[in-house]
């Protein structure tokens, strides 16, 4: 069998057509998710969060769930720390409504939301708890 190089006349493109379609849907919902929720919803973690909200986290990841990174009932404003902290953390990010699974119901998705929402912390960002046991059932 005779062997020939690839003969490309142009590069590969760095974005797909299907990603270029959906950059800009995907940049409006974030904005509006940041415009509604501006601050660090993972106030509890204690990483160093600076309260503002930068990021937009999916609690089902776009690699779990084809098209999740476009629904904005999946989201959560998180500041750049408590973003890293989280993605390093995925136990803990379950286990706190951070992060479900592709097969995760509406119910699931509010359920999460439920978990999230017990577990804001009122303290000022100065003061973030250091541990989650902070945070036990009483």
């Amino acid at each position: 069998m005779k062997r020939t190089p690839l003969k490309r006349t142009k590069g590969l493109n760095p974005v797909s057509k299907k990603r270029r379609r959906e950059a800009p849907v995907r940049r409006e919902l974030v904005k509006a998710q940041l415009d509604l929720i501006p601050f660090c919803e993972a106030s509890l973690l204690g990483v160093g969060c600076d309260f503002t909200a930068v990021d937009v986290h999916e609690i089902i990841p776009r690699g779990r769930k084809p098209g999740a990174h476009l629904i904005p009932d999946l989201y959560t404003s998180l500041c750049r720390n408590c973003h890293s902290w989280l993605t390093a953390h995925p136990d803990w990010a379950t286990r706190h409504g951070f992060m479900l699974t592709a097969t995760a119901s509406e119910l699931d998705i509010m359920l999460a939301k439920g978990i999230r929402d017990k577990y804001d912390c009122p303290l000022p960002a100065t003061l973030r708890h250091t541990c989650e046991k902070d945070h036990n059932d009483n």
